[in-house]
């Protein structure tokens, strides 16, 4: 009767961890989305609200990619602070591989986000440095007064460097900002 009365008390504890932990595990499921939904998917219906179309040249909405890529970071850290192993009576669940996996996806997802404003940054220096470099090309031609058709690319140029300033300047806090952003992630 005590060895039956001991393997009930023993049975009923290990039903209770066991309970505990599939509860826990039930709890964890919401991080599924990490790993069943493409991050580019998201992404793609994410860009749909993410910029503002008010200006000539688009600029992203930071405070969209910054709530989005901090949510996750955030979820990150959850996973992070997850134990590693947990005795289920006299087994010992080593939950180390899926924390690490989880974490791999949550990392893949801020990739997406930060990435998107990586090439962003870069496309719009690049633009930048493309037309400065034209610029310095043709304001180096030499005019004469005979030659008209480089008198007119010189102020074609010089046009275009006055226009170009005027739409630049807005837009370097906006870059500024972008970048500071990166920096955090």
């Amino acid at each position: 009767m005590l060895c039956s009365s001991s393997l009930t008390r023993s049975s009923m504890e290990y039903h209770s961890k066991f309970s505990r932990f599939a509860l826990k595990c039930t709890l964890e499921h919401r991080y599924k989305y990490l790993w069943e939904t493409d991050p580019n998917d998201v992404f793609r219906s994410f860009l749909k609200e993410a910029y503002d179309d008010d200006q000539e040249k688009k600029s992203p909405k930071l405070n969209l990619f910054d709530e989005r890529m901090v949510r996750i970071e955030k979820e990150q850290e959850k996973i992070e602070s997850l134990t590693e192993e947990t005795d289920l009576g006299f087994v010992r669940v080593n939950a180390k591989p899926v924390k690490q996996a989880l974490t791999t996806c949550a990392t893949r997802w801020i990739y997406v986000f930060s990435n998107h404003l990586h090439d962003y940054v870069i496309s719009t220096l690049q633009d930048l440095a493309t037309f400065m470099t034209h610029a310095d090309r043709d304001l180096a031609t030499e005019v004469t007064s005979s030659d008209m058709n480089s008198c007119m690319i010189v102020m074609r140029r010089v046009r275009e460097i006055y226009n170009r300033m005027r739409s630049t300047g807005p837009s370097l806090e906006p870059l500024a900002n972008t970048a500071s952003l990166l920096v955090n992630v």
